[in-house]
This record gives structure tokens, sequence and C-alpha cells, in this order.
């Protein structure tokens, strides 16, 4: 017993001293952005690190999520809800000198934009990392010096999938060549000027700042996202944010509608999009749908009154999401296409009907259709008839629930799991801080020498000077062959 205490006592300085204390801007945007943040910041707590969750209230609105302290963490609630949210945070010498006096391991800077990352430069951070709550983004790509081929790489916000038409890769190219510079231009260059007016008139522009991330982390997952390129320096870590497998027991008033029901259908647009703000036609559409399918029970989260719906269809401000999509009796998602809600689905093994709205949804709706375990149906599409169309093939054809069942078990046995690549690289960079052997000099090259713009127009110049010449030869020879046979014609005659 005293040895068992002991070497309790030994484990638990182990931990201590090798516990790293862990910063993380939340950009308090919408639901979506808290849920994912905090279990960054869960997971680094679980395995013995001390976190503080640096939750920015951006913008006002209904938050339905509440960032939770567990042990040995705890979490700063900053007001920065104005117009300029940056400015607020930059100004406030309060709030900086509190963020020095914390003396970070590593810091996390949220994708939302690039105000944490000057702050981190700010206090001297030993190191940071940057995180995306989905996809690599385009401007994190183009600031990591990774070359997207617009054949098949998509930009993100694109509806785009990897096989394109030929007006299609003519937006793919558009969009890859402007992205970087409006996100530049938007964000970084008005934030650059933030830091300059306060903090030192040459404080280093944002974006420059922005390309010497030791590692970057990616909320996606190689076996479901679309192949593409990518770096050493980017971590997937796409499922980290997956919810129990277990299911808890659904409130009464669920139980008893799912029991007498012979399917069941969850229906949610999300933190940020509500329902019942839908158009007049898109409510119609859908309630005359769900009434085609009288012995399935759908579950709509709606904030709202203004809609009378079928006897098979429950509005509820709230829905117990994850415990109705781990039920056995439920066949099939309505989403927006957000990457949690598709994450739940696939943890859950259960198919997609994706109405996408704006931003990286379109491409969660391609991945979904691409692996087959989904269905699209576009917002300039939206009508009874497709939505009746959509659900009857997720109800009645196997191949859907097969696809994702298929592509759950794959997630399963995924050789390194997400938590494990989170945590090991997290106290990777913490310990050797400079990661700079994993960046590729491509990140510090200009737009002439990356595209070796230079070598083609000097490659084309000289092929085009050889054509004049040669134009030139075969013109004068030409010429010359003329005359002599126009000189051998007049002596003739």
């Amino acid at each position: 017993m005293i040895l068992f205490k002991i070497l309790l006592f030994v484990t638990t300085l182990f931990g201590l001293r090798n516990a790293y204390k862990i910063g993380i801007f939340i950009p308090g945007v919408s639901s979506s952005q808290i849920i994912f943040n905090q279990r960054v910041g869960d997971i680094l707590s679980d395995a013995g690190h001390n976190v503080t969750f640096i939750n920015v209230e951006m913008f006002e609105f209904k938050k339905n999520t509440k960032i939770i302290a567990k042990s040995g963490s705890e979490v700063w609630n900053i007001d920065a809800k104005s117009d300029q949210a940056c400015e607020r945070l930059v100004k406030n010498t309060e709030f900086i000198e509190r963020l020095k006096a914390a003396k970070f391991d590593v810091i996390f800077a949220h994708m939302a934009d690039f105000c944490p990352i000057g702050l981190q430069h700010v206090i001297k951070a030993p190191t940071w990392a940057w995180i995306s709550s989905g996809p690599l983004l385009d401007h994190m790509a183009s600031s990591a010096g990774l070359s997207l081929p617009a054949s098949y790489a998509a930009p993100v916000m694109a509806d785009l999938g990897d096989t394109m038409t030929f007006f299609e890769r003519f937006k793919s190219i558009l969009g890859h060549t402007v992205t970087p510079y409006a996100v530049r231009a938007m964000s970084a260059d008005a934030e650059t000027e933030i830091f300059r007016k306060y903090i030192d008139p040459n404080f280093p522009h944002l974006f420059e700042i922005a390309k010497t991330a030791p590692l970057i982390f990616v909320n996606t997952n190689e076996l479901y996202d679309l192949p593409r390129p990518t770096l050493h320096k980017i971590i997937n870590i796409g499922g980290i944010e997956k919810p129990s497998t277990v299911s808890k027991a659904l409130p009464a008033e669920y139980a008893k509608k799912i029991e007498a029901a012979k399917n069941v259908v969850v229906f949610t647009f999300g933190s940020i999009a509500n329902a019942s703000k839908m158009p007049e036609s898109w409510k119609n559409a859908f309630m005359g749908a769900f009434e085609k399918f009288p012995y399935t029970q759908f579950f709509v989260r709606f904030d709202g009154s203004n809609l009378k719906p079928p006897k098979n269809v429950h509005l509820n401000k709230w829905l117990p999401q994850v415990d109705l999509l781990q039920h056995p009796k439920t066949k099939a998602f309505i989403t927006h296409g957000g990457f949690n809600g598709l994450q739940e689905a696939l943890v859950a093994a259960k198919p997609l009907l994706v109405v996408p709205l704006f931003g990286d949804q379109f491409k969660n709706a391609r991945i979904a259709e691409k692996h087959g375990f989904g269905i699209t149906v576009k917002k300039s599409e939206m009508s009874e008839e497709k939505v009746t169309a959509a659900l009857k093939a997720l109800l009645n054809d196997p191949k859907y629930s097969n696809a994702v069942k298929q592509m759950n078990a794959m997630i399963k046995k995924q050789p390194v799991a997400p938590e494990t690549l989170l945590i090991r690289w997290t106290e990777f960079v913490a310990k050797f801080k400079n990661l700079d052997n994993l960046r590729p000099v491509g990140a510090s090259l200009d737009t002439i020498t990356y595209y070796n713009i230079d070598v083609y127009a000097t490659v084309l110049s000289v092929f085009s000077f050889i054509l004049f010449v040669l134009y030139k030869f075969l013109t004068f020879l030409f010429l010359k062959i003329a005359r002599l046979v126009g000189l051998r014609k007049e002596k003739t005659e």
C-alpha cells in the first residue's frame, strides 16, 4: 500500500512537470465553433494539460452552448462585441497583460480572423498552432505554401466537387487566385493596421506571421474528405468532436413517439440557420413531403410558431440530436451540411439529406454524395417533389445505409485516432517550439518565383524569338528564291 502511494505521488509529480499551459482562442460567432474548440480543450485537459479557453464574444447571437471548464481548465469570457472586435482586444492593455502573465506554452489561434495570430506575437508566446473548425481554408493553404491543383481541388467555399467541367475548372482557378488576396485585403490588412496603431508602427503584417505557423490543425479526415495534396505540418483531427456512440435515454416525450413509429428522421439546420426563417415555399415543400410518409416520425428543430405541421411532424426549439441519431429507428438526417452534423451522422451511421446553405456546407454535401451516403437538394431546386424523392431513396434504398455503415467501420478502424494526433502533436510543438523543418520554402516565395512565371516567361520569350528569327529567315529565303525565279523568267523571255 505504501509502495502504491509512492508510485502514485511520483506519477502525479511527473504528470504535473510535463503538463503544458495551453491557451485556446474561441471565436464567439456560433455554437458550433464553441462546441468544436471546447472538445479540443477537453481532450488536451484530459491528457493532463492546463487549458484556458479565451472566449472572444465577437457578435451578439443566441447561444445554446456554454463553455464548461473541466478540472485543470478555466474560461476567460472577453466581451468584444462590435464591428471592430479586434481593436477592442488590442487596445485593452489589461487583457494583454493578463495574456502575458498567463505564460502559455502554446496558443491556439482560430481561423475566423487574424487577431489571435497577432496577439500571440505581441505576448511572445513560445509557440502556436493555427486551427480550423472545418476543412483547410484556402488562405491557410496559401500562407502555408501549399499549392492546390485547381483541376480537382476546388476552393473550400465553392460549390464544386473533385470532378469538374471546363467552366467549373475556370471557376476553381478564379477562386484559388482571388481568395487569398481577398482575405488578406478584407481581414489581415485591416487588423494589421490595428496592431500598428496600438502596439508598434513596424508591427509585421499578420499574413506574414501566419506563414510561420509551426502546425495547422484541421477538422477534417482523410478517410472521407475529398483527396488533395497536403503538408507534414497540416494535421487532420477530424473526428475529435465525435459524440458518444452510446445514446442516453430519450426524454419521455420523444420515447413515446418513437416507440409507435416505424422510422424516424431528424431535421435541423444547426445553430446559425433557424429553420423558422425558411421561405414559405421551403416550409411547404418539407411539410408536404413529410406528410407523404405517415409511418415515419419527423423531429424538427424549429424555433418559431408560424407553422402548422402534419401529425407525424414534431417541432421543437431544441433536440437531443446526438441521442436521436443514435436511436436504431432513426433512418436519415436532414441537415444544412455543417461539419459537426456530418461527423455526428457518420458516428451514428445515418445517411444524409443535405440542403447546403453557405460556406463549406456545399463541399460537405459533395463529400456525402461522393461516398454514397447522402443526397443533396440544392436551394435553387427546393420543391416538395425533390424532398420526397430524396427521402424515398434514403428510406428504401439500402445502398445509402450500407455506404454510411462502411465509412463508420473505417473510422472506427482508423490506424491513429484523431485525439491521439491532437495530443501528441500539441505536446511535440510545445516541447520543440520551432518546427521550421516542416515549413516548405514555398511559404516565403513571391508569386513569380512560386509559380515559375519568370521561367515560363523566359522560355516563351526564347521560343517566340526563335520563331521570329525563323519566320524572318524563311521570309528572306522565299523572297530570294522568288527573285531568282523572276530573273530566270526574264532571261528566258
